[in-house]
């Protein structure tokens, strides 16, 4: 059976001249169909050629082979500007050797794999898919012009580096909006001064952690956002003073079988405890009788969240609550409650409309399975890149 090579190609620019066939490859030689070509300066046609001249491009496969055009190209003089340019086609850049949907395909490719993987899959230069996926990246992620409810936090571009970078957040929308390279109060000043004022105003909602320079710059900038202490870290903040606390009973007695191994067991939901989990917890309160008492605490805590929708009840329940843990007297809890204290206002927004970063972290999530599965990225705007088009809004 005869195959009707152009119209496998679909270019009809483009007319057939001659093709080579391999087991790997196909060379199709071709040359334009046009009679004219239009300035790229002045946008006047013109038929008056200069020469010719080769260019190779790389197409898409076709029946699992390579497909490489070896296109005549003409070079064309304007007698309006009273200069040379090469002419243009609609399937290819100016300066590319891919095909533009070649380069779809291939950024496709890319956000369900490695710029490693598809280099080698598809017999490309490392360097030449990057670049593919850079530049489609850059036109297909788009400027976020507002946002209403903005979350914010950090995520370590390599684990156990110090480098983190800023994660911006549509709540509303569960997107990424931006990434940052760095999350010091003074870039963060800088970027969010040049988002505008049209922006910043709109912002209704700020949601972050308890970092002091997240909520300088919104208190600074946001004039109509309210600030909210975002829940899933406030409830970290508890579990690290529990955590501190079964470690300083640990160092006290290292001997003692029921403290051993409690970490996960201790800080995980009290209804999804299995029956073995729970016989160990009642060892070691029976071991430890603060440690129960502290563990109740971190129970009702947990539900307080999930019980109120008035700010004003739960903030009477949350002082019910700081003075149940006061009574305690015990260190590691005293410095979560002056937390509590220092942050109350803003901890207690989230009632208002049950606004929370929960999302945020789910996207950071997805964000270190990104890290992971490219060992990290020493080029910081390639992976910013990566975010936006796995995370951003047309994701």
């Amino acid at each position: 059976m005869q195959i009707d090579l152009s119209a496998l190609l679909n270019l009809p620019e483009l007319e057939i001249t001659s093709v080579e066939i391999s087991d790997e490859s196909l060379k199709v030689s071709c040359r334009s169909r046009l009679g004219q070509a239009i300035c790229p300066s002045c946008q006047e046609k013109t038929q008056e050629f200069r020469k010719y001249y080769r260019r190779t491009l790389r197409d898409l496969p076709i029946t699992g082979r390579e497909v490489y055009l070896d296109l005549e190209e003409r070079q064309f003089y304007c007698p309006n500007c009273d200069g040379y340019f090469s002419e243009r086609f609609s399937f290819v850049e100016p300066n590319r050797t891919t095909t533009t949907r070649l380069e779809g395909y291939i950024y496709r490719c890319c956000l369900k794999s490695t710029v490693k993987a598809i280099s080698v899959q598809e017999n490309l230069l490392w360097d030449v898919v990057e670049g593919i996926f850079h530049r489609q990246a850059s036109k297909l992620t788009q400027q976020v012009d507002s946002v209403r409810w903005l979350g914010i936090d950090e995520i370590a571009l390599r684990k156990g580096h110090k480098h983190f970078v800023c994660v911006l957040v549509d709540l509303q929308k569960g997107c990424v909006v931006d990434v940052l390279k760095e999350r010091t109060q003074a870039y963060l000043i800088a970027y969010f001064k040049k988002k505008g004022t049209d922006f910043l105003s709109q912002v209704k909602v700020f949601s972050s952690d308890m970092w002091d320079g997240f909520i300088t710059v919104a208190e600074t900038l946001m004039p109509n956002a309210m600030i909210v202490v975002d829940r899933f870290h406030v409830v970290c903040n508890l579990h690290r003073a529990i955590d501190s606390f079964r470690r300083h009973l640990r160092r006290e007695n290292k001997d003692e079988e029921s403290l051993k191994k409690l970490r996960w067991v201790l800080l995980k939901h009290g209804q999804k405890l299995n029956k073995d989990e729970r016989v160990r917890l009642e060892k070691a309160f029976e071991f430890a009788p603060q440690l129960e008492q502290i563990y109740q605490l971190k129970e009702d805590f947990r539900l307080w969240y999930d019980t109120f929708t008035s700010k004003s009840k739960a903030g009477a329940w949350l002082t019910h609550w700081t003075d149940q843990a006061k009574a305690l007297n015990n260190t590691f809890l005293d410095t979560f409650v002056s937390t509590l204290t220092k942050w109350r206002d803003k901890i207690l927004n989230f009632f208002v409309d049950g606004i929370s970063n929960g999302m945020v972290e789910g996207l950071n999530n997805i964000l270190k399975l990104i890290l992971r599965r490219a060992f990290g990225y020493a080029n910081f705007n390639h992976f910013r890149l990566r975010a936006l088009a796995e995370c951003g809004p047309d994701s």
